[in-house]
């Protein structure tokens, strides 16, 4: 019984992960206009051993969206992009995946072209 839950668990979130995975829903925003460029940092863990997690996020007039490493489409160079976009200046992002609320999740943004 118990077995039966935890692979129905752990399908199901393997398929709210993939959902979000960067090689779907791949696409060109035209025109976005970068509004905030945003760090969070999440630290866990206790007893002295502590892990910090850093997520970047980008507000644009096109919507939210990440700029991490995409490993799934061959994307490594997140910290050139994020260094190169200026709050206030108008750019074309390519990006991937969904967004997915529930998983804190936004779509990422795999290159980009401008400013303009």
């Amino acid at each position: 019984m118990w077995r039966t839950a935890a692979i129905t668990a752990i399908c199901a979130a393997l398929g709210i992960s993939a959902s979000a995975c960067a090689t779907s829903n791949q696409e060109w925003h035209r025109d976005c206009t970068v509004l905030s460029k945003d760090t969070l940092y999440d630290t866990s863990g206790s007893n002295g051993h502590t892990s910090t997690t850093r997520k970047n996020r980008l507000s644009t007039s096109c919507g939210a969206f990440s700029v991490d490493d995409a490993w799934e489409v061959g994307s490594f160079n997140s910290w050139d992009l994020w260094a190169r976009l200026e709050q206030g200046k108008v750019y074309d992002l390519k990006t991937g995946g969904y967004r997915n609320g529930f998983m804190g999740m936004l779509p990422v943004v795999l290159e980009i072209k401008g400013p303009k």
